[in-house]
């Protein structure tokens, strides 16, 4: 999913902040590239909230991007 180091990464292979969607009741994440998905079409995963659960993906997004952004 991430590169060893940043000068290795390549916005075409590995996520970014904008391929991943959250909304209250999931997260989606569009896939742009893979081994079996190599030219250019891309794929979107729904993960559904699991209410009153801390193991919900998008509640660790969130706090991700939270504490991410206030190091910038």
């Amino acid at each position: 999913m991430v590169p060893n180091a940043a000068h290795q990464f390549d916005a075409k292979k590995q996520l970014t902040r904008g391929d991943i969607k959250v909304y209250n009741s999931m997260l989606i994440v569009n896939i742009k590239w893979s081994k079996t998905r190599q030219f250019g079409y891309s794929h979107e995963i729904p993960i559904s909230a699991i209410t009153k659960s801390f193991l919900y993906p998008g509640q660790a997004y969130k706090k991700y991007v939270k504490l991410s952004s206030s190091y910038c």
